[in-house]
């Protein structure tokens, strides 16, 4: 499938603005020095079965690194700060054009109740649809996860079903809901209308990002409820 490029960014924020702080966030690519951090952010086997069911706990930086998939674009989200924000992975569905399903999104639990992970998603979805092309994402969800399933609707998801998927870890099949955003939905959608048409701001070295992040500060919490997946 032709994909458009995602390229960097080509320009850079400016911290001396007095409005920078509550405004700049940037994603980057993926790179390995963070894994230890999004290793650390699951702090019990229930949240790292909502965040990665396949995967065995512990989870480690190595484990983190082996989630890429063939074709697949690893994001970090920032926001303020000198470690990441949020991490999430936008792959293609095998055999099936136009669409991308996003995994293993996820908040570092600390930065939680600031309106992070409903942004991180804007982003995710400006992505799929400004970058990749996208007709359709997609994304699984435990339907105990009510923080998650909030923050996906609030950008739009809606759910289409349901699945299930048995793990080796865990020796049980576990049912999952299935959620969707289409480009239909994505470009009537009120929350995306100043930002369709536009590429999402993705530092290509994810470095060069903590430094710029760090210049500014991180958003207050704010009295959304954005809880454990979110």
């Amino acid at each position: 499938m032709a994909v458009s490029p995602i390229h960097p960014a080509d320009r850079q924020p400016d911290p001396r603005r007095p409005d920078a702080a509550k405004q700049w966030s940037a994603l980057s690519h993926f790179d390995a020095l963070f894994a230890p951090t999004i290793a650390s952010w699951p702090s019990t086997k229930s949240e790292l079965m909502w965040l990665a069911p396949g995967t065995r706990a512990p989870l480690t930086a190595a484990k983190v690194v082996a989630w890429a998939k063939p074709g697949g674009y690893r994001l970090l989200y920032w926001a303020g700060g000198a470690t990441p924000a949020g991490y999430a992975e936008i792959n293609p569905m095998n055999g099936m054009r136009g669409q991308w399903w996003i995994g293993h999104f996820v908040i570092d639990p600390n930065l939680r109740g600031r309106g992070l992970g409903r942004r991180f998603f804007h982003e995710l979805a400006r992505v799929a649809f400004e970058s990749l092309a996208a007709e359709q994402m997609l994304l699984v969800v435990f339907p105990e996860n009510e923080a998650a399933i909030r923050c996906y609707e609030h950008g739009g998801m809606t759910v289409e079903g349901r699945e299930q998927k048995r793990f080796a870890n865990t020796r049980q099949r576990h049912t999952f809901l299935r959620m969707t955003l289409r480009r239909v939905r994505y470009q009537k959608s009120r929350q995306y209308a100043s930002l369709r048409g536009h590429s999402p701001l993705i530092l290509e070295n994810a470095r060069a990002a903590a430094e710029i992040s760090n210049r500014f500060e991180l958003p207050p919490k704010t009295s959304l409820r954005i809880a454990s997946g979110s």
